[in-house]
């Protein structure tokens, strides 16, 4: 093995170490941010007597099962099974996409994770119009974001997984 080719592999390896971690940076995220963190901010209600809440994931997964407030049967596969499935999914397609060094698995990686971030959108939205919606970003919490910033790490490593070449022997 010559000087050039161990020098290849150990920049392969060193990209392949980098793009793990950031996988295992986005799969922390979606973790932390599914079992923990809150994902909105309800402020008191003046007429009712809500006072002022932060809701998690779980939160708003019983507040949707349960009925308390109007919900779409997306919003309700959401807060049950799909938000944690899509994060699962995207980050074995990652890992998988850097292992295997696959452009297509790299560019399906990518693609799902931009509809992870389609689906966190509609499942968050439910039935209130984009205008009621957007009036809510102020509510939105860490729990949230951390999704968003985890399928935002996964698009990157995939994008630079499809850019690599092969490793040369």
């Amino acid at each position: 093995m010559t000087f050039a080719s161990s020098s290849i592999r150990a920049s392969a390896l060193t990209s392949r170490a980098t793009l793990g971690g950031a996988v295992a940076v986005a799969a922390a995220l979606f973790v932390i941010s599914l079992t923990g963190l809150g994902w909105l901010f309800m402020p008191a209600n003046a007429a009712g007597p809500s006072p002022e809440m932060t809701l998690s994931y779980t939160d708003l997964g019983e507040m949707v099962q349960s009925g308390a407030a109007p919900t779409t049967a997306f919003q309700q596969a959401y807060f049950s099974w799909l938000a944690w499935t899509t994060a699962i999914v995207t980050v074995i397609m990652a890992t998988a996409a850097i292992m295997l060094s696959g452009r297509a698995i790299a560019i399906a990686t990518a693609v799902l994770s931009a509809v992870g971030l389609v689906f966190l959108i509609f499942g968050t939205k439910g039935p209130l119009s984009w205008a009621a919606y957007a009036d809510q970003a102020g509510n939105i919490r860490m729990g949230a974001i951390l999704m968003v910033v985890g399928y935002v790490v996964t698009i990157c490593t995939a994008a630079v997984s499809a850019a690599r070449r092969p490793t040369v022997s």
